[in-house]
């Protein structure tokens, strides 16, 4: 009998151990992954960077976290999220990544709520997650376990996932906002919707795609887009998020045209749970290089 592979995965602290769907074999012949890389793959931890931070852009003070998840070799080496995504979903672990990562969080919510850092929480949705029956009640059911308020929960699905199929979408995000879970729009820009779309949907966040925030300061172009975004998102009652903010150029652009919150390099990269109590209460923190 063929053997059943498993993957270990780490997450604030968290540890996870999984098995994939189906024997080596099996798995081989669905994704094209060849034994042996299966097992080195098994020897690999899909571990989170922690948190990234997010920030009010007119204060500087954090008001929220996203989870994030990465899958690191045994080298050290860092698998992008567009490569291990869609891994995950080929090997079938995305469902049970996706629940666990919820648990998690939920967790260290409430871990900081204890020490008086209330701080709203988001994940993003894969798109095979976004599609799977009863999600709402899924992700509804793990809040209400770790007693948080599911207002402080921020639900992240991609523009490309909603636009798929834009009636059945509404309808999912509808049952999610039904529950009180607030919802965003993340890589806005970079897929077929527009805010009409939008605009009919219970979004509470657009988050502007990175590559419309870089250089957006220098760039016509990318100015004009994203003050078209933030003035049209205020004018719908749609909270907007800058993805990527590097500069203290960028930082000045989004913020004078009333972007509301910011994420990135300039504030923070993503910090282990530890750090965010500092970032809760100092503030804005010294400006972090870029990466590279």
């Amino acid at each position: 009998m063929s053997s059943s592979p498993s993957v270990v995965i780490s997450d604030f602290g968290g540890v996870l151990t999984t098995p994939l769907i189906g024997s080596f074999g099996e798995v081989q012949d669905r994704t094209g992954i060849a034994p042996e890389a299966l097992g080195k793959a098994m020897q690999s931890i899909a571990a989170a960077d922690g948190a990234h931070p997010l920030f009010e852009l007119e204060t500087g003070r954090m008001r929220g976290v996203e989870a994030l998840v990465r899958w690191v070799e045994p080298d050290g080496t860092l698998v992008p999220p567009g490569d291990f995504i869609p891994l995950a979903e080929e090997l079938g672990l995305i469902e049970t990544i996706g629940d666990w990562v919820v648990r998690e969080l939920v967790y260290q919510a409430h871990a900081w709520d204890e020490l008086g850092i209330e701080l709203s929480v988001g994940f993003n949705l894969s798109p095979r997650q976004f599609w799977q029956p009863d999600l709402a009640r899924g992700i509804l059911g793990r809040i209400r376990e770790g007693g948080v308020d599911p207002s402080r929960v921020i639900v992240e699905i991609t523009e490309t996932s909603a636009m798929t199929d834009p009636d059945r979408a509404q309808a999912i995000i509808e049952d999610l906002h039904a529950g009180g879970l607030r919802i965003a729009i993340d890589d806005f820009g970079t897929g077929y919707s527009s805010l009409a779309r939008i605009r009919d949907m219970p979004v509470d966040v657009l988050k502007i795609d990175r590559s419309f925030v870089h250089r957006v300061d220098l760039d016509r172009q990318n100015g004009s887009i994203v003050s078209a975004f933030i003035e049209l998102a205020g004018g719908l009652g749609v909270t907007t998020l800058a993805e990527g903010i590097e500069t203290e150029g960028e930082l000045a652009f989004v913020r004078e045209r009333g972007c509301v919150l910011g994420q990135g390099f300039h504030f923070s990269k993503p910090v282990p749970p530890e750090e965010i109590i500092a970032l809760a209460f100092g503030g804005l923190p010294v400006v972090a290089q870029p990466a590279g």
